[in-house]
């Protein structure tokens, strides 16, 4: 997806590798001696990495280390404005002058990483040419193989897949993720672009890592959510949702039409909370689960039966007032 963060994960890693500073906890870089990082951007101007970078570092308190990055020469970007790869009229993948470069700057200041941000920029060949993505996959695995570095490309995903963490959602053909050893996906949390969701779609070597969760900060940086966190803000907005629901019982509210937004009463809620429809549908859920809530089936005027949300007759409201954390 378009400027959910991608972009800013990247350099957060970058920043992780060059500096040996865990910027993401979760996410740590099990090296001994800081690394060398490539970034070849396709999309990104100098300036605004160079805020990117700052607004992270700052958050993480390591801009010195930063600072110390860029003296000793770690952090390496470039901004080609021709791709790595081409394809000639009979399907076949041929490295440019560029790739040449690069493996020649590879050579120089053997990185650690390699970062090519973004793949639609890399090669001129369509996206969904499993052919064509499959060569280009061969180039860049021997490149890592190479000079025994990572290399990561930041893709986006089809539009039809926005909300699926397989390891086949990303855009166009299926056999470039088939060459890689990992693939990460970056979703938002419950339509929330500030709130994401880290999830490892793929991994060849070891057992697959949990989930990772970010709140995006003023500065653009990522701050990292703990599931402790999370539980308790869930926790604050169920107490908040059935709150609601208990100093109004004149309003008819459905847990579907919370899900789908579109009646007046579900609405009420929503704004009352200020949290998205998903977030309130998930805490209706759990409050239905811990019997704070409960389905009453009622007729509506035109006889149809309607479940509306109702309290427990033992809920008390002055019980959960603390919770909230905010």
């Amino acid at each position: 997806m378009d400027c959910i963060g991608k972009s800013m994960l990247a350099l957060d890693i970058a920043l992780s590798v060059s500096t040996l500073h865990p910027v993401i906890p979760s996410m740590r870089c099990y090296r001994e001696t800081p690394g060398n990082v490539m970034v070849l951007s396709y999309e990104d101007s100098a300036e605004n990495i160079k805020r990117r970078l700052y607004a992270s570092a700052e958050r993480s308190g390591i801009v010195q280390e930063m600072k110390q990055a860029f003296d000793e020469n770690r952090l390496h970007f470039y901004f080609p404005e021709t791709p790595v790869f081409t394809q000639t009229i009979d399907g076949m993948i041929v490295p440019t002058p560029l790739f040449h470069e690069i493996d020649r700057e590879s050579a120089r200041i053997k990185p650690a990483l390699i970062i090519f941000d973004p793949y639609s920029a890399v090669s001129t060949s369509p996206e969904n040419d499993n052919n064509g993505g499959a060569q280009v996959g061969q180039f860049l695995n021997a490149l890592a193989g190479k000079h025994n570095c990572g290399v990561l490309v930041l893709h986006h995903v089809a539009k039809s897949r926005v909300d699926d963490d397989g390891h086949l959602a990303m855009r166009g053909n299926t056999e470039l993720p088939s060459k890689a050893r990992w693939i990460a996906r970056l979703l938002s949390i419950d339509g929330d672009h500030d709130r994401l969701r880290l999830h490892i779609a793929k991994d060849s070597y070891h057992q697959r890592i949990d989930d990772v969760f970010f709140q995006r900060t003023l500065s653009g940086a990522l701050k990292e959510l703990t599931r402790e966190a999370l539980s308790t803000e869930t926790d604050a907005i169920r107490n908040r949702v059935v709150d609601f629901i208990a100093k109004n019982p004149e309003l008819k509210i459905s847990k579907n039409a919370v899900r789908l937004n579109n009646s007046k009463a579900a609405r009420a809620l929503v704004d009352s909370i200020g949290a998205t429809p998903a977030q309130v549908h998930d805490a209706i859920v759990s409050a239905l689960k811990a019997h704070y809530l409960v389905e009453e089936t009622r007729k509506k005027p035109n006889g149809r039966e309607q479940k509306i949300l109702i309290c427990e007759s033992n809920y008390d409201s002055e019980e959960y007032a603390d919770e909230a954390p905010f």
